[in-house]
């Protein structure tokens, strides 16, 4: 494993470019792979394009024509 492959909420929000709350909201939804490791929250690049994959909406679904 690759050090790179880790990353802190920090990296997490820029990778996805999301704000560092919106992170800690899935987090306490529990909606987001990741591993606590002592205070602080981790997770694995893999994990993280897994679950993005996993949340994938195919066009004129009705999730996509809710919006």
């Amino acid at each position: 494993m690759v050090s790179s492959d880790l990353m802190t909420t920090k990296e997490l929000s820029e990778y996805l470019q999301l704000d560092r709350m919106t992170i800690y909201k899935l987090l306490k939804s529990g909606d987001i792979p990741a591993n606590r490791v002592g205070h602080q929250w981790r997770f694995f690049r893999s994990d993280i394009d897994d679950w993005i994959r996993s949340k994938q909406v195919r066009p004129g679904s009705p999730e996509r024509l809710s919006e």
